[in-house]
């Protein structure tokens, strides 16, 4: 198989995969039992949150463990200061921060600003929001951290740990230690769910081999990013159009390229070549199965036409060259017969 998917989730690392198994060996218990064996569990999480925090962003951020990336979503959300914000939800955001940040109707002056730093479908690098006095930016980090430097400004990250090999498990990264007990609270409240241990030092363990590595494992998807732009730019296309990369390299995460058939159904296209071994996708993971055209491209102003036409490739440091070589053959061949 090539998997060239790994943003919707990623093949675990060797290392990473031992690193869990040999975690939930060990960590089985419930960490918020009374007995020395959970407050022992307790404290290595708290600093295993402390060492991610200083891998993925240079400084001791305080950490809030989740079940995953939406739930880490979902549970800024749930904050109460910030029912008197108003929502501005970046329009390229990921669907999850959208259904976590739905608008309000009664909202102060001050703003709650959602962007994702790496777009999950075309991969767009968003600068961090301009921002007045007072508003709170939220950085939805779970395509580039570990694989990017994250950006400073952000008051809040989000991160998840299927996006780096991980088992599961998410983490919300954040400045301000007055949020701690409303964070706490939520978990108390029984409106957030107990994290699992293992997920969640698999988790910190990762982000740290990621960013100890993180130019290592960019070199290798800007080696396979390159050839395929070189290789499939300007591929002829059944009914006459021309394949075109979406974005220019430098506007992108080198994880992830995104590409125009102009005419073609890609998501018809996606299990023609999973027919053939190819996992790639159309679209966000969570849309997958839509009808409906891409939001994303829609809100970069393509036609709703060209909108059903995007194809995403997205790889990992364990993706090759020959990988890339052989997905051209594959492609032009599938679309020989679309």
């Amino acid at each position: 198989m090539i998997y060239f998917d790994q943003a919707a989730a990623v093949r675990p690392i060797p290392e990473i995969l031992d690193f869990f198994r040999k975690t939930a060996e060990r960590v089985f218990f419930n960490q918020e039992a009374a007995h020395t064996f959970a407050y022992s569990l307790r404290r290595e999480m708290e600093d295993a949150g402390e060492r991610m925090s200083l891998a993925l962003t240079g400084k001791r951020n305080h950490v809030f463990w989740a079940a995953g990336g939406t739930e880490a979503l979902q549970l800024c959300g749930m904050l109460p200061r910030f029912r008197r914000y108003k929502r501005c939800v970046s329009l390229l955001e990921h669907p999850a921060g959208g259904a976590a940040f739905p608008p309000v109707e009664t909202a102060g002056e001050k703003n709650l600003r959602l962007y994702p730093h790496a777009e999950s479908e075309t991969g767009f690098l968003s600068p961090v929001p301009e921002r007045q006095e007072g508003d709170i930016v939220l950085c939805d980090a779970i395509q580039s951290a570990g694989k990017l430097p994250l950006p400073d400004g952000p008051d809040l990250w989000v991160v998840s740990g299927h996006k780096l090999g991980g088992m599961g498990g998410g983490a919300i990264l954040y400045r301000d230690e007055t949020m701690t007990a409303e964070f706490t609270a939520l978990r108390t409240g029984h409106r957030a769910g107990r994290p699992d241990p293992a997920a969640a030092l698999t988790l910190a363990h990762a982000a740290e081999f990621y960013t100890a590595h993180q130019m290592e494992f960019q070199q290798k998807v800007r080696l396979i990013q390159s050839l395929l732009r070189t290789k499939l730019t300007g591929m002829p296309l059944p009914g006459g159009g021309r394949l075109r990369p979406t974005l220019a390299e430098n506007e992108t995460s080198p994880y992830i390229l995104h590409l125009m058939l102009p005419g073609i159904q890609t998501g018809v296209l996606v299990r023609m070549l999973g027919e053939r071994g190819v996992a790639c996708s159309a679209g966000s993971a969570c849309a997958a199965e839509s009808d409906r055209p891409s939001p994303t491209l829609l809100a970069m102003n393509y036609s709703r036409q060209d909108a059903f036409s995007g194809l995403r490739l997205s790889f990992n440091s364990d993706n090759t060259p020959e990988e890339a070589e052989a997905f051209c053959r594959i492609l032009e061949n599938a679309l020989k017969e679309y």
